[in-house]
């Protein structure tokens, strides 16, 4: 649909479209919304797009495995121990951790997470 569309539309236009997501099964009226925001210099992403993004944003909430690998590394244990703990592998969880709270390391991680009251020990 948008390659279709892109002969009629003047060049601005196809600038700021190539900067949204658009989707063909879009429905016409978000669809003319999304034209009409990005048109105006603003953005447009489709919700779940903007929900899955924003769930992985540093200040958003941390899922309950995350809580719980931050418990374990607060409480010192390395990936694997956590890992064997768990049952679960837990690198992309404590990297995700680093950065949903703005740290470099485990340490910073769990010094961050008992000032925010995150975790008790």
């Amino acid at each position: 649909m948008f390659v279709a569309l892109c002969g009629f539309w003047p060049p601005v236009w196809k600038a700021k479209l190539e900067l949204a997501v658009m989707s063909s099964r879009m429905p016409y009226q978000t669809l003319i919304e999304a034209l009409q925001r990005v048109h105006s210099g603003g953005r447009f992403m489709r919700p779940p797009v903007a929900r899955a993004l924003a769930s992985r944003m540093p200040d958003s909430d941390f899922s309950s495995r995350e809580l719980e690998v931050l418990e374990l590394l607060v409480r010192g244990n390395s990936n694997q121990e956590s890992a064997t703990k768990l049952g679960a592998t837990v690198k992309s969880h404590a990297s995700t951790i680093l950065m949903r709270l703005n740290v470099e390391d485990r340490t910073q991680a769990a010094v961050t997470a008992l000032r925010r009251g995150l975790v008790h020990l």
